[in-house]
């Protein structure tokens, strides 16, 4: 009994999937021929798969920057260009990157066309340095890597045929915490010290070869920017909140490390600060706010009797800005918006000489002046690009040239 109903049972699906088979056969309509330009919706699915994404337009080359200001742009880094610097001797700018590779680009005198520069490339092996940055006498590169958080020098000397030379002076190990970031290395001008400091609140100050001789702790949530004076006597640190503090090196006069300690406050921002500066005679200090705060503040005051800098004068800029730089005479201030523009800004008045909205196809890394008031950047876009200043109050020399 118990069989017959399987059978029975096993009949009957069968009948109904003839029946459903015969019924979509008649229903069916005959397909029309594709006429020519049109797709099926399973061709037109695939098609619109391998659109790019609206919102990935990002990731897209965009458009090559050009302004009258752009003097030149240097290609040769295969990664992404973490960091830029400019011998003090301007015949040299120094770019470090994710390609684990230092590129020291040979440049000519200002107004001599540098559109292809002779570049050395060195090559640091097993590790990429995130910071960089020249000796006062432009002999020395310093590289602050970012696995092993060593410092890393490289020698540099310069041939009879004016081709630049480079050599592995040494390197020792840092000791910064290793889930932190390198973001500033200098040499001190008096040759008797180095520092180093990293995203964190840390700040490190060595000997040449290598001897720890303090940690300062700036207990401000996060190093954003950190500059050490030209006079390489005060060092001071852009943080996560509104404090500027101010640190001296002191030495004895045996030429023995003393001690490390805060001799300033600057007061009167009122958010977290973008950058900060010394004037090359270290006696004037520019700071900026995220929210474009620009105050300048007189150093060169009794603060061993604890008196105050000065605020010279202040204004307030039209923007946001996420880091900037100081011309070597103090005039112009460069700083890069959170769009990624770069606003050339006087130091005096206040007023956006230029503005450059299209400075890199990636975010911008890093930025520096070299001696006769040019401008190097570099950038996630692997190119290291060569400005000119305005020189006018409104720029009117560049906007000149550009309809030249």
């Amino acid at each position: 009994k118990v069989m017959w109903q399987l059978v029975a049972g096993g009949v009957g699906i069968i009948l109904m999937l003839v029946v459903l088979a015969v019924w979509s056969t008649v229903r069916r309509k005959p397909n029309k021929p594709k006429e020519a330009g049109e797709h099926t919706q399973a061709e037109q699915a695939h098609k619109e798969s391998r659109r790019p994404l609206k919102h990935h337009r990002h990731l897209l080359p965009r458009e090559r920057p050009t302004h009258p200001l752009l003097l030149a742009s240097w290609k040769g880094h295969t990664g992404d260009a973490m960091g830029v610097s400019w011998s003090p001797d301007g015949h040299c700018v120094a770019s470090v990157s994710e390609d684990r590779t230092v590129r020291v680009w040979s440049v000519g005198a200002k107004g001599t066309d540098n559109k292809n520069p002779r570049s050395l490339r060195i090559a640091t092996e097993y590790d990429h340095g995130t910071a960089i940055a020249f000796s006062h006498d432009s002999r020395y590169i310093v590289l602050g890597m970012e696995r092993s958080k060593n410092l890393l020098f490289y020698l540099l000397q310069r041939g009879k045929d004016g081709k630049v030379a480079a050599s592995k002076a040494h390197e020792f190990a840092s000791g910064h915490n290793p889930m932190s970031t390198i973001i500033a290395v200098a040499m001190a001008s008096t040759d008797k010290f180095v520092l180093s400091a990293t995203d964190d609140t840390e700040i490190r100050i060595f000997t040449p070869k290598g001897d720890r001789l303090a940690v300062v702790d700036t207990k401000q949530i996060r190093n954003k920017s950190v500059v050490l004076s030209p006079n390489g006597k005060f060092f001071s640190a852009a943080c996560f909140t509104a404090d500027v503090k101010v640190w001296e090196v002191l030495f004895k006069k045996d030429n023995s490390f003393d001690k490390c300690s805060k001799v300033m406050d600057l007061k009167g921002h009122k958010g977290q600060l973008a950058a900060l500066d010394f004037s090359v005679d270290s006696k004037r200090m520019f700071t900026l706010s995220k929210a474009g705060a620009m105050k300048l503040w007189n150093l060169d005051v009794r603060y061993q009797v604890y008196e105050d800098p000065e605020l010279l004068h202040e204004h307030q800029l039209p923007t946001s800005f996420v880091k900037a730089t100081l011309s070597k005479d103090a005039r112009c201030v460069v700083g890069v918006s959170q769009e990624g523009a770069l606003y050339f800004v006087s130091l005096d008045t206040g007023e956006v000489l230029d503005k450059v909205d299209a400075v890199h196809v990636g975010n911008l890394s890093d930025l520096c002046f070299s001696p006769d008031g040019r401008l190097a950047t570099s950038s996630l876009d692997r190119v290291i690009r060569l400005w000119d200043v305005p020189s006018g109050p409104s720029g009117s020399e560049a906007q000149q040239r550009g309809r030249e």
